[in-house]
């Protein structure tokens, strides 16, 4: 989410008084990315394995955010340097599919207590950038 959220300017232009509220709630809730890392040491092997967090199913998972994440990047560069209509709906495109695959691992990630914040911010950029 910090590479969406470091490019919101051009993701929703629109309403530019919006982006530093953004950015200070993505600041706040940073933390908490390092506070379910440190949680994740903490379970069970087993607890993790019903959750899909390990094996094929994390791979899986973790695959397809680095693809969505790679196109997204792709469709910055051509933001950053044509900046047209069609560039910016492209770049939107891939930001709401990189958000998708986001939420792919959160849902398997919300038994941890900050969980909930993350997703939450995630709603707020995918309903800012994609509806």
């Amino acid at each position: 989410m910090d590479l969406i959220v470091r490019n919101i300017i051009f993701l929703f232009p629109e309403h530019p008084e919006l982006h530093s509220r953004i950015y200070e709630a993505w600041k706040e809730l940073r933390p908490r990315m390092r506070d379910m890392a440190d949680y994740l040491m903490k379970v069970y092997p087993r607890d993790l394995v019903e959750r899909g967090l390990t094996g094929e199913q994390l791979d899986l998972e973790i695959s397809l955010y680095k693809v969505r994440r790679n196109e997204f990047r792709r469709d910055l560069g051509f933001i950053e340097k044509f900046r047209p209509l069609k560039a910016l709906k492209k770049l939107r495109r891939s930001g709401c599919l990189l958000l998708d695959s986001i939420q792919t691992i959160l849902e398997s990630l919300c038994f941890i207590p900050s969980c909930e914040a993350i997703r939450q911010f995630k709603d707020v950029l995918k309903n800012a950038i994609c509806e």
